[in-house]
């Protein structure tokens, strides 16, 4: 058998889009609804349910007029709204930048001491009229990651910025990620921006989804023996965490 790295990836969020199997009908839906005009979406599922690698493989399916800015907002580890208000303009503006140019310098975070109004009525008017007639999809992963309660609301502060850019531009398209359990308590909590929000469910693979992404990454190199396959999606139910992680070891 010729030398060959392990090409599973459990645990990881699939950047390669050979590597990516299963919710094709999902990448489909969320592209037909936002060329139709809908603008706010939720996506949810269960822990490792392909959340994060659902939304890195959305852009390379849409048309040229939707520009996409992604936010890990787990990753981000936000210190405080100040802060996580001046990362997601920072993001957004050097995106729009480096796509489309603008002028100036991106948001300085000692700016936003002075309030959420600095990125809404300074920064976003030139991102804006940077856009042109393209629609900026900005999608933000594990929302519900996000402080909803204690001394500062980060996730309120974040929703009430959202609102305001969707008040000024309607073209803005988003597509938030949570867990299944939050999905509710998201919906009730803020209901003036996600109320009429497209929702869409992660779950296992199916039969089809799984068997490809047990045998294709190895073709040519491993073949597994009849029935196996078949197996493997028993054991694991279909969930693509555990199939990613029984392949590799």
């Amino acid at each position: 058998m010729p030398d060959t790295v392990n090409p599973y990836i459990p645990g990881q969020p699939v950047d390669n889009p050979d590597l990516f199997f299963g919710r094709r009908e999902l990448v489909t839906s969320l592209r037909e609804h936002l060329l139709m005009g809908r603008r706010v979406f939720v996506v949810s599922g269960g822990q490792r349910m392909g959340k994060s690698s659902l939304l890195r493989q959305l852009p390379k399916h849409l048309p040229a007029e939707f520009l996409s800015v992604r936010v890990d907002l787990l990753d981000e580890g936000a210190r405080s709204a100040n802060w996580l208000l001046w990362r997601l303009g920072d993001l957004i503006w050097h995106e729009v930048d480096q796509r489309l140019g603008l002028t100036g310098q991106g948001p300085a975070l000692a700016e936003f001491e002075d309030g959420r109004e600095v990125f809404t009525e300074r920064y976003w008017p030139e991102i804006r009229s940077a856009l042109g007639d393209r629609c900026l999809v900005l999608m933000l992963d594990d929302l519900d990651s996000l402080a909803d309660d204690g001394e500062e609301d980060v996730q309120g502060s974040l929703v009430s910025v959202l609102e305001e850019l969707r008040r000024q531009d309607g073209t803005l398209a988003l597509i938030l990620s949570t867990s299944v359990t939050r999905q509710e308590v998201l919906l009730r909590r803020h209901g003036r921006l996600l109320g009429g929000s497209v929702s869409s469910l992660l779950g296992p693979l199916n039969s089809d989804e799984a068997t490809r992404l047990i045998t294709w990454p190895v073709d040519g190199v491993l073949a597994y023996d009849y029935g196996v396959a078949r197996r493997m999606i028993e054991i694991t139910s279909g969930q693509p965490y555990y199939l990613q992680l029984l392949c590799f070891e």
